[in-house]
């Protein structure tokens, strides 16, 4: 009953909220959050629907761990001993049916909560502990402001590589073109030559090959004339002959000696 009285009371309050929805973008909001959350939702109404922020403080509780909040909700309804009821009600009913059994790890464990919020609500001792701990805190917030800050450097770094390697690539991109054409013009110019010089070795070898056959057959045909000449004249001289030209030879050299 009262959990349902709770529930109508949140939810009228839901319902009287303002239904009208528009889209906030300005550098105000920009510098709130630390960047433009309509990037990734346009639309959100953060008029009315503001992104949640970490409170530095902690807000109002009872008992040392219950929100305000959930006292208020009974308020409308029950009046001020509801939620004390409805809790007091619920711890009865959890130990009468032994969902929560009453063991010496219960008892031990109510004594130190016990103990724990005694002692923060101590003059001497409460203080001390909500200051140190809002120390760790504020040292938290700190350390990861610095690293928000730090690896928004970062992504600010890469960002400037990023655009400058993009740069590059542009004039890579430009100069790319014209310089694999003349790679290929090169290519095309050296497959030319090649050629060229593999046709004049041709040409010269077969040149070379009739120049030697030429001077070969010269050769031969002037050999054979030679032979032919000397088998013909030995061929017309006769014994007679042969003899009366060796006694004119024998007669011309005494005529030589006598002199």
């Amino acid at each position: 009953m009262l959990s349902r009285a709770a529930l109508r009371v949140v939810l009228g309050r839901s319902a009287a909220a303002p239904q009208t929805r528009t889209i906030q973008t300005s550098t105000a909001v920009a510098d709130k959050y630390g960047y433009e959350p309509s990037w990734e939702a346009p639309e959100r109404d953060l008029k009315n629907y503001p992104l949640p922020e970490r409170p530095v403080d902690a807000g109002k509780v009872r008992l040392g761990m219950i929100s305000e909040e959930f006292f208020d909700a009974f308020y409308a309804k029950t009046g001020v001993t509801g939620p004390y009821c409805l809790l007091t009600g619920a711890a009865v009913y959890a130990l009468s049916k032994e969902i929560i059994p009453l063991e010496h790890q219960l008892i031990n464990g109510t004594s130190l909560v016990f103990m724990i919020y005694c002692a923060y609500k101590m003059e001497s001792i409460g203080p001390k502990m909500k200051t140190r701990t809002g120390e760790m805190a504020l040292k938290d917030m700190e350390q990861w402001e610095l690293m928000k800050t730090h690896a928004i450097k970062n992504y600010e770094l890469q960002i400037e590589k990023d655009s400058e390697l993009a740069w590059q690539a542009e004039g890579i991109a430009e100069q790319l073109g014209p310089a694999l054409k003349e790679n290929v013009d090169l290519q095309l110019e050296a497959a030319f030559r090649q050629r060229l010089a593999q046709a004049h070795s041709e040409v010269k070898r077969r040149l070379d090959y009739a120049v030697a056959m030429t001077t070969t057959q010269r050769r031969i045909a002037q050999e054979n004339m030679v032979d032919w000449i000397v088998r013909n004249v030995e061929a017309s001289i006769s014994a007679e002959q042969e003899e009366e030209n060796l006694n004119a030879c024998i007669g011309n050299l005494t005529v030589l000696a006598a002199k």
